[in-house]
């Protein structure tokens, strides 16, 4: 076998790697689905007669911003602006762009507490997938986006899952704006039906959702890691390095 050879099959080995590091997080994410609807079926035909009401009964919803491009004080100062392309993981935690206070101060941005599902409500996204996520630290989103803040009848995660779990009937339910982009209509949003499963129940769910949550976030690092592995070895195999 040449170096070349050799070299190429480190780099398919490292790219394979990263593969079943993300394959691993899909899989996390599919077995809290399957939990949710192994304890309290689907929200939608509702199988298991829980009480239900609309998400907007039991929730309200905050609208993002785009502080001013063109002011670059705005920008860069630590205070994370999560947009739709930031929502790849079930727990945002950081954002590609970042605000400063002076942005939020001058603009409609408001801050989102650490702990707050998260939903993308416009872009070609929604043409197959509604990304959703709760934030894992303070934030600020986009006008792509809502966050969604439950009252008191409804635990964050447990509110998060029961939207997750009806994603098809959701899907169904986006509207295509005037320019052609897809939309989530927000009284068509406001509609989804929320279980109002009891207390203790969506407390036992949110425990599972933790130990689940901590596996998420070493195979997280894992693929970090090998995201960050696999970028070392192309930048010296492309410079002569190996």
């Amino acid at each position: 076998m040449t170096s070349q050879d050799s070299l190429a099959a480190l780099l398919s080995r490292a790219e394979g790697l990263i593969a079943q590091r993300k394959e691993s997080l899909r899989l996390l994410d599919e077995l809290v689905r399957s939990v949710f609807l192994e304890m309290f079926g689907d929200p939608v035909a509702n199988e298991r007669g829980f009480p239900t009401l609309a998400l907007d009964q039991v929730a309200s919803f905050v609208s993002g911003a785009t502080p001013a491009k063109a002011n670059p004080a705005f920008w860069g100062g630590g205070i994370p602006w999560v947009t739709p392309k930031d929502m790849k993981r079930s727990v945002v935690s950081s954002s590609e762009d970042s605000i400063s206070p002076a942005a939020l101060v001058s603009s409609p941005l408001k801050m989102i507490t650490a702990g707050t599902p998260l939903i993308v409500v416009r872009g070609m996204i929604l043409a197959h997938t509604i990304p959703m996520a709760l934030s894992g630290t303070d934030c600020t989103i986009n006008q792509d986006m809502k966050a969604i803040r439950f009252g008191d009848q409804i635990m964050p995660e447990f509110g998060l899952y029961c939207l997750h779990a009806q994603h098809g009937s959701m899907l169904q339910r986006i509207d295509t704006a005037a320019h052609g982009t897809r939309r989530f209509d927000m009284s068509r949003l406001g509609e989804t039906p929320i279980l109002v499963a009891p207390s203790d129940e969506q407390a036992r769910f949110v425990a599972a959702l933790g130990c689940t949550r901590e596996l998420a976030s070493h195979a997280a690092q894992a693929q970090g890691q090998a995201d960050t592995l696999f970028s070392s070895l192309q930048h010296r195999a492309f410079t002569g390095q190996l």
